[in-house]
């Protein structure tokens, strides 16, 4: 049987910093993408003039040039329609894949073909490719390969952000058949897809580092959880689609665990760029909305602001013991493993 045909759908919207390096990465793949297709959203930056540069002289690569802005979700959606391969990818333009992503997530979507995508590990770099840390912290599997739909319905109990958006490579077929990515979800579409494909057919994964996310200030995800009322538009999306499932499909109580999990993520990014201009109080604020803090909250978030270079740690400690968005024993083995390995959490 021929290897299954391979199309990657690059979105761009005034990414001309960094869409360069992007496609680069892509065009270095060790598998080769069969197609790809870049989607300008209406850039008004000098987006267009790099992409047309680097695809002229690549037959593979077709360029989509809106006139008119649609939005990320659009764009997409746009994509999966015009894709026509079996696997289909969806890099941001301000992300870097490794070489051997396409290679590796194809190898184990061919040997577990229940499978319906198969997800890995990045690094986060700031805006200059300064590396800042690894994801996700949690590791589904020490080993590359594959998760039942009845091992991702307990996983998901314990832990969930090890779905990454940047190095995911879906079966397109399942994609289509659960709806394509839900503009409802905003920016959280690709994690909430991810997860029903998970407890419908399971998972592949690798712990090996694929991918690059750029973490820049700008982006997409993160713009989404910036303030409180944001976040909870967002929550309640969330909910309304993990309630309209069939019983039984998530684990019991999941909408409310995830409700958890989505303050805890939005209230770290905030205590974790101390130095972005934001005022002190201004991002003490957004922290206290973000997770519908009590009394207690606020005086020990601002009790941890006077203990200098050790405060967010200890704020994230404070709000992780709150908010309990992961099982404290998977985390506690996956620090031990890490230190086995000689790698940071």
């Amino acid at each position: 049987m021929p290897p299954a045909r391979i199309s990657v759908v690059m979105p761009n919207y005034n990414h001309g910093r960094f869409i360069a390096q992007a496609l680069e990465a892509l065009f270095a793949q060790t598998r080769p993408a069969d197609e790809i297709i870049v989607i300008d959203d209406a850039s008004t930056d000098d987006s267009l003039r790099i992409i047309d540069g680097l695809a002229a002289s690549r037959p593979a690569v077709s360029i989509v040039r809106k006139g008119m802005r649609g939005g990320a979700l659009a764009t997409l959606n746009e994509g999966l329609d015009r894709a026509s391969g079996e696997l289909i990818a969806f890099p941001a333009a301000d992300d870097l894949l490794r070489p051997a992503f396409l290679e590796e997530a194809a190898r184990l979507l061919e040997r577990f073909p229940e499978a319906p995508f198969c997800s890995a590990c990045v690094e986060l770099i700031d805006g200059e490719g300064r590396r800042l840390g690894g994801r996700p912290i949690l590791r589904p599997m020490l080993t590359p390969g594959y998760a039942s739909a009845e091992m991702a319905r307990s996983m998901l109990a314990r832990g969930d952000n090890f779905f990454l958006g940047p190095v995911t490579l879906y079966r397109r077929a399942r994609l289509v058949e659960l709806g394509g990515f839900d503009p409802s979800l905003g920016a959280g579409t690709d994690g909430m897809m991810l997860r029903r494909m998970a407890v419908r057919w399971g998972f592949c994964f690798t712990p090996k580092v694929l991918g690059a996310w750029r973490l820049h200030g700008a982006n997409y995800s993160a713009a989404a959880v910036a303030t409180p009322e944001r976040l909870d538009r967002l929550i309640q999306a969330n909910r309304r689609v993990i309630e309209a499932e069939p019983d039984g499909l998530f684990p019991r109580g999941y909408a409310r665990l995830f409700e958890r999990r989505l303050r805890f993520n939005a209230a770290r990014l905030p205590l974790s760029r101390p130095g972005d201009g934001t005022c002190e109080d201004e991002r003490l604020g957004a922290v206290l909305g973000m997770i519908r803090a009590t009394r207690i909250d606020g005086m020990m978030l601002r009790a941890f602001r006077h203990l200098g270079p050790a405060s967010s740690l200890l704020s994230l400690g404070w709000l992780a013991l709150r908010l309990r968005p992961f099982s404290f024993a998977w985390l506690a083995a996956e620090a031990c493993r890490r230190l086995v390995s000689g790698r940071a959490l």
